[in-house]
């Protein structure tokens, strides 16, 4: 709509913030578990919905288009957006920021909480602690990340389509984590890697690459549901106890 980068970054992340902010004081004391799971899933598909009606703002089926990369996003900047290997550097920077920034969110005392949580919300709430409050605060931090990633995807494909707002690229993102290792720090990512990896590589064989991704998610889940992290650190635990 001819914003320019930085008003519209801002602004795709406020209301992205926002929205998971009221979101989440209607839903997270509401519903747990499959239940949280099934309405958000439903969540999806209404903005699905809206995003395929609300013609003048998202552009309807066929999206937003043309959008052009900022030649500079910063003055001075050496990194030309238009250069392939520049707005790499850039995407690449900005995820091990959010990584770093994660890495300090889950190590800080308010990611104890949430794990005391997580392992057993009971005995969180009986020593004092606002589980509904925790939770809602984890829920809009969730939402920062995709809304950083969103940006930089709508600028890498040059368009913006409501498909991308489909319950599938959740089932995506959780099927990484599984994959990876949803207990473990560096597992989802770890997941995301393998995910994309079989995407790509697999599809160039056969066109059913994603009946094959299946397969390697329910063979996981069944017999493996630490994830590849999770396997990678029984075994080295198993390698240090059979040396001492």
């Amino acid at each position: 709509h001819g914003w320019t980068f930085w008003p519209a970054t801002l602004l795709a992340f406020g209301v992205a913030m926002l929205f998971a902010f009221v979101l989440a004081r209607v839903v997270v004391p509401r519903s747990t578990g499959i239940y949280f799971s099934m309405i958000m899933l439903a969540v999806g598909q209404v903005l699905t919905f809206v995003g395929d009606r609300w013609n003048a703002v998202t552009g309807g089926d066929d999206g937003l288009q043309g959008i052009s990369r900022p030649t500079y996003i910063l003055p001075g900047s050496p990194l030309n957006m238009n250069n392939e290997m520049h707005f790499y550097i850039l995407c690449a920077v900005v995820a091990w920021l959010a990584t770093a920034f994660m890495w300090r969110v889950i190590h800080s005392p308010f990611g104890a909480v949430c794990h005391a949580i997580r392992e057993n919300r009971q005995r969180a709430e009986f020593l004092g602690y606002d589980v509904v409050r925790y939770k809602i605060n984890a829920f809009v931090l969730s939402a920062m990340l995709p809304a950083i990633a969103g940006v930089l995807l709508g600028y890498y494909d040059g368009a913006v389509n409501p498909s991308q707002l489909n319950w599938t690229e959740s089932g995506d993102i959780v099927m990484m984590t599984l994959l990876g290792g949803a207990p473990t720090f560096w597992g989802p990512i770890l997941g995301a890697g393998l995910f994309k990896f079989m995407q790509q590589y697999i599809s160039n064989y056969t066109q059913y690459w994603e009946g094959y991704i299946g397969i390697v998610f329910v063979a996981f889940v069944l017999f493996a549901p630490q994830g590849i992290w999770g396997l990678a650190e029984s075994a080295w635990k198993n390698l240090r106890a059979k040396r001492t």
